[in-house]
């Protein structure tokens, strides 16, 4: 498979899942399929920046999309909102082109640091320079120190500032996905190994609840004591107390379905097909404004 069928599937997938996310009463399985859709994208970011003549002029496309994928979102939201408050389905959390620009910049801050030794100290300067000021802003944002009644509550300031602000502690997947690219760009041919026990991580720290019940022989208070320290890591310090607090269930609880994205990605043949760059670029913002949209309209005929 190139790049460009892999692209196709995650865009089935990740269209499945929206449709899942966004529109009421659909079966739970459009989000398990949906669970492929990040992974692949991120696999085919790190071999983008492995193969690209340009990687500054990728960077910034990406940057680019970052920032059109806040705005349409925003006003989306705002489209709801100004129908009525009762209708309004809350903000718009995705934006994958924040995950993905922040991935390719770590990578050619790192790759900078690799060849031009001589240069680290700059690089990583200007980079936790930049990390440490976006990082202040969204936390004063969180806590309410900045707003203004142009936007219906804090998180949606948040969001919009989310792309242009590009913090690595806010964005889709966190940590996580970043971690995950970083992985697939100095690790590809370990893959087949690292990326299943990956996913088995994933289901111990992010769904404590699940593994604390599964240990029936603790005891109460060892159980509680487990959940509390994960929500604490996870809530405090990583701020994804979301995903700890998940339901038990691992069909509820889903997340580590990607692991089923290392079968196409092993199939890939490190070509890069028939592009159509642009043909992803828009339909990502476009089909998720459409669906939020329209999932809100049961609400509106309500």
């Amino acid at each position: 498979m190139s790049i460009t069928t892999l692209k196709i599937i995650a865009l089935i997938a990740m269209t499945i899942d929206h449709i899942g996310e966004f529109l009421p009463d659909t079966p739970i399985w459009f989000r398990w399929i949906g669970r492929i859709a990040a992974p692949i994208f991120i696999f085919c970011l790190t071999e983008a920046m492995r193969h690209t003549k340009d990687r500054r002029k990728y960077c910034i496309r990406l940057y680019e999309m970052t920032c059109i994928c806040a705005g349409v979102f925003f006003i989306a939201a705002r489209i709801t909102w100004i129908l009525g408050e009762d209708i309004y389905p809350g903000i718009i959390e995705n934006n994958i082109f924040a995950t993905l620009f922040q991935i390719a910049v770590l990578i050619a801050v790192i790759d900078g640091c690799i060849e031009k030794p001589e240069h680290w100290k700059r690089n990583l300067s200007l980079y936790s320079l930049w990390q440490c000021a976006t990082f202040i802003i969204n936390t004063a944002i969180v806590k309410g120190v900045i707003y203004t009644g142009i936007f219906g509550d804090l998180d949606e300031l948040r969001y919009v500032l989310y792309g242009p602000l590009c913090n690595i502690s806010w964005n889709e997947g966190g940590w996580y996905w970043i971690i995950l690219g970083l992985l697939f760009y100095y690790a590809p041919k370990k893959k087949v190994i690292w990326y299943p026990a990956y996913c088995i991580i994933n289901i111990v720290l992010y769904n404590g609840r699940a593994i604390a019940n599964l240990m029936y022989h603790w005891s109460v208070t060892e159980r509680e004591t487990l959940y509390k320290a994960g929500t604490f890591f996870f809530g405090t310090i990583l701020h994804e107390d979301y995903y700890y607090k998940m339901p038990v269930s691992l069909i509820d609880w889903y997340q580590w379905m990607m692991v089923f994205a290392m079968v196409p990605i092993l199939f890939y043949n490190g070509k890069y097909g028939q592009g159509l760059k642009k043909v992803f670029y828009i339909y990502y913002p476009a089909h998720i404004a459409a669906l939020y949209l329209l999932g809100s309209l049961p609400h509106c005929v309500g």
